[in-house]
């Protein structure tokens, strides 16, 4: 059976959860299956366990879809700020990880080796939840930490 992607990434938003892991997966909010988010920033698999899992959901934002399309011609009545509200457009790099230059990306590097070697701290500190956490926070997701094996390698 070949499923058809219809809804837009906004609406996944209702349904499901993006972790603050390393691997920013998808939480179903239903179930709370948890996905994997696929380096091509695609929702298809969302949107296919929702079909099988959750059929009423599905229809009810198969039905919203089809409402918007219907209504694309004619003049919208939003208030000021409901435009206002609706006029960014969700973007697919909303939802991926950010990029740094290559040699921001060393500089980071080079610090983070620093903190574990200045206070004589085990290489695993930079694998750590929490510190890598920390990192994302300061750089709004856009460094992760290099692995432990590849600091010891550092030069």
């Amino acid at each position: 059976m070949h499923l058809t992607v219809f809804v837009k990434m906004s609406l996944t938003k209702e349904y499901f959860t993006q972790e603050e892991t390393e691997a920013k997966n998808y939480v179903c909010n239903l179930c709370q299956k948890i996905f994997v988010a696929p380096a091509t920033g695609t929702t298809s698999h969302l949107w296919t366990h929702m079909y099988r899992k959750h059929r009423k959901a599905y229809d009810r934002l198969k039905q919203e879809d089809a409402d918007k399309k219907s209504k694309k011609g004619k003049r919208p009545t939003a208030t000021s700020s409901e435009a206002d509200d609706n006029k960014r457009q969700c973007l697919m790099s909303d939802f991926m990880p950010k990029r740094l230059d290559a040699s921001k990306k060393e500089a980071y590097d080079m610090a983070v080796l620093n903190f574990v070697v200045a206070d004589g701290r085990p290489f695993e500190t930079a694998a750590g939840v929490g510190f890598q956490k920390l990192c994302a926070v300061i750089t709004d997701g856009a460094y992760k930490p290099p692995h432990p094996t590849t600091l010891t390698q550092a030069k």
